[in-house]
C-alpha cells in the first residue's frame, strides 16, 4: 500500500464527511492535507506546530474538528483524539504580508472555513495556544456556537494564549477569555474596530504576563468607514478603557504595550503624563512601544517623548509607592521612515533623553533597555516559551 492508499483508507475508516474533497487533494500531491493525515496517527503529541500554509488550506483544521468532534471516528479509534498535546503553535512564519481590503478582511483567507477552527479550543490537555493571522469576522458567536453544537471547550488548563494579528468578534474574545481561568500569560493582539466590552477584566486577577499589539487601528484609515471626521474621531475614543483596567489586574508582572493604548493617541506634555494612575502595583518590568502599522490622524509620538514620559514617571514622588516592585523598563522605537513620517526625531534630542533616562534609571536602581528597530517590532517576546516546541 502507498502513501496514497494509506491515507485513503485512513479517510474512510474514519468516515470523513468530505473525504471527496481530501482523496482529490492527496491525488493532486496537496502536502497539507498528507501531513494532517500524518499528524491524526500521532496519539502521543505533545507539541505541534503548524505554519500559516496550514491556516490558509484548512486541512488541519478539518481533520481536528472530526477527530475530537466526530463521534463515529472516536468510536472506531482511527484517528487520535490528541489526549496529550499540550502546546499549540498555528499560522507563523507568513512570509507574504498580507493584504487588506474593506474592513481589513485579509485577501488570501477568504475563502477560509471559519466554522472548523473552534475544534483546536477543545483539546483536551491544551496549555498553550499560539495563533497568527486567524480571521473569524462573521462567524456565529463561540458561546452560541457552543451550546448550539454541544461543543465543549477545553480551556480550564490553557495558561499562555497567544492572539496575533487575527480579527476576532469582541464578544468572542470576552467569552473565550471567560473559559480561561488558570490563564497566566496573555498576548492579545487582534484588528478591532471597536472595544465596547471590558474583555481583559475578566483575567485580571490570574494573567501575570500581558502584552497588547492591536495592529490596525480603529483610526488608521484602512477602512473606508473610518474616512469620515465624526466615525474617525469615535475610533480614537474607543481606546479610552485600555488607560484604567490595568490598575485592576491583581498579578501583574510583565507589560508589553503600544504606547497609544496607554498614553492616548493626542499628545500630552510628557510631564502632565500620570503613568502612575495608570500601572498596577505589582508590576516589574515595562516594555513601551510605538509600532502602529499606517497610523494616520494620530500625533506620531517621538521617541524623545516616550523616554521624556517615563522620565517625569520616575521622578515623580510617589512612583515608588504606586510600582514598588518596578525593576526594568523597555522602551522599543521603530525608525520613522516605516511610517512615512516627515518629523522624526532630532538625534541630538533623542540621545538627551536617553541619557537623561538613563541616568535616572541607575539612580533609582532601574535596569533601562532602549531598542531601535529596522523591522516590524517583535510582540510577545517575554512569553515564556515553555518547551522545545517554541525555540
Amino acid at each position: 500500500m502507498d502513501v496514497v492508499e494509506g491515507c485513503v483508507d485512513i479517510i474512510n475508516r474514519a468516515q470523513f464527511p468530505d473525504a471527496d474533497v481530501w482523496i482529490a487533494a492527496l491525488q493532486q500531491g496537496v502536502s497539507e492535507a498528507f501531513i494532517s493525515i500524518f499528524i491524526s496517527q500521532l496519539s502521543m503529541l505533545n507539541c505541534l506546530r503548524l505554519d500559516y500554509e496550514f491556516l490558509k488550506s484548512g486541512y488541519a483544521d478539518k481533520m481536528v474538528k472530526h477527530a475530537l468532534l466526530s463521534f463515529s471516528s472516536f468510536l472506531q479509534g482511527v484517528l487520535s483524539i490528541f489526549s496529550r498535546l499540550q502546546k499549540v503553535d498555528y499560522g507563523r512564519h507568513n512570509h507574504d504580508s498580507p493584504s487588506y481590503i474593506h474592513k481589513w478582511l485579509f485577501n488570501d483567507l477568504r475563502g477560509y472555513d471559519k466554522n472548523k477552527f473552534i475544534a483546536w479550543l477543545c483539546l483536551p490537555s491544551l496549555q498553550r495556544f499560539d495563533t497568527h493571522y486567524l480571521v473569524l469576522t462573521g462567524v456565529t458567536g463561540l458561546e452560541r456556537r457552543q451550546r448550539e453544537e454541544d461543543i465543549k471547550l477545553n480551556l480550564c488548563g490553557l495558561q499562555t494564549l497567544f492572539l496575533t494579528r487575527s480579527k476576532i468578534p469582541e464578544q468572542d474574545i470576552f467569552f473565550l477569555l471567560s473559559q480561561t481561568p488558570s490563564l497566566k500569560n496573555l498576548h492579545l493582539g487582534p484588528i478591532y474596530e471597536r472595544h465596547d466590552q471590558p474583555a481583559l477584566e475578566l483575567v485580571s486577577d490570574t494573567v501575570e504576563n500581558l502584552s497588547i499589539g492591536v495592529e490596525y487601528y480603529s483610526c488608521c484609515g484602512e477602512c473606508e468607514e473610518v474616512e469620515d471626521d465624526k466615525l474617525r474621531e469615535e475610533g480614537l475614543e474607543s481606546w479610552e478603557p485600555f488607560r484604567g483596567i490595568l490598575k485592576r489586574f491583581t498579578n501583574l508582572q510583565n507589560l508589553e504595550i503600544p504606547i497609544y493604548v496607554i498614553f492616548g493617541t493626542v499628545t500630552t506634555a510628557a510631564a502632565d503624563f500620570d503613568l502612575v494612575a495608570a500601572l498596577p502595583e505589582t508590576l516589574r518590568k515595562l516594555c513601551l512601544r510605538n509600532d502602529p502599522c499606517q497610523l494616520q490622524d494620530c500625533e506620531m509620538k517621538t521617541g524623545s517623548y516616550i523616554l521624556d514620559c517615563v522620565h517625569a514617571f520616575l521622578t515623580s514622588r510617589n512612583w515608588k509607592s504606586a510600582t514598588p516592585f518596578l525593576r526594568n523598563i523597555c522602551i522599543r522605537l521603530c525608525p520613522y521612515a516605516i511610517f512615512k513620517i516627515s518629523d522624526p526625531d532630532d538625534p541630538e534630542s533623542l540621545a538627551n533623553s536617553e541619557k537623561q533616562l538613563s541616568d535616572v534609571c541607575e539612580r533609582e536602581g532601574i535596569e533601562m533597555e532602549v531598542y531601535k528597530h529596522e523591522y516590524s517590532v517583535p510582540i510577545g517576546d517575554w512569553i515564556p516559551a515553555g518547551g522545545c516546541c517554541y525555540a
